[in-house]
């Protein structure tokens, strides 16, 4: 949805350009042929001759104010542009920050790949602590917020995809985090932007897991 609402934006832009570049270019040659039959007609800044010469002008004035409408808006749409750009970086930078806390780098730390210490799941001792599933609710409502940003054109899927992306698949990858969301009576409820974060990922939920696990379907 962002990136089909920055090339919108873009399009706008060059297409306003365009005709702001005519509209002046025209607006200069019509000053130009006014200045030039004023200066012909040899007439003096006496009053009557100070209307003659603006009513010259009268024959071009829908050209000139086009222009002096078009341009502002060229103008405003650049400012919009660069303040989304800025915005958009001051998030993901927010976003890393965040992400990168202590206790939210521990759990990131855990939950990668085959080096991680949770790669075969969340032992047992981690299990039974609540500290243990107080850090991953923090950690998993960051990625509720994050789908929040995408679906408000905040962050575009991707730039996050391209820096966080693998953070989301790593938590989906887990089985005893999946199941822990599962064990929620309202799951699509509590945990709806979780969901559809994974479904922007392209991760499926709907899976049969190791023996002696749940099944789960979205």
């Amino acid at each position: 949805m962002r990136k089909l609402y920055k090339v919108s934006l873009k399009i706008s832009r060059i297409v306003l350009l365009m005709i702001s570049l005519v509209l002046l270019v025209l607006t200069i040659i019509a000053v130009i042929f006014t200045l030039n039959e004023s200066s012909i007609l040899d007439q003096n800044f006496s009053k009557q001759g100070l209307i003659y010469f603006i009513d010259l002008f009268d024959s071009f004035k829908n050209l000139i104010t086009a222009t002096f409408i078009i341009i502002p808006v060229y103008i405003a749409l650049q400012t919009l542009i660069s303040n989304n750009n800025n915005q958009e970086g001051k998030a993901l930078l927010d976003l890393r920050n965040l992400l990168n806390e202590s206790e939210n780098l521990e759990i990131h730390k855990k939950l990668r790949g085959e080096g991680g210490g949770w790669a075969n799941g969340i032992p047992e001792n981690e299990k039974a602590n609540k500290d243990t599933w107080r850090k991953i609710d923090n950690y998993l409502g960051i990625l509720e917020l994050v789908n929040i940003l995408l679906g408000k054109n905040v962050i575009s899927q991707e730039h996050f995809d391209n820096q966080f992306g693998y953070r989301v698949n790593n938590v989906f990858n887990n089985e005893d985090i999946i199941n822990y969301l599962l064990d929620y009576e309202n799951k699509e409820i509590v945990w709806k932007e979780l969901i559809n974060l994974f479904k922007k990922r392209g991760l499926k939920l709907s899976l049969a897991t190791k023996p002696g696990h749940k099944t789960f379907n979205f």
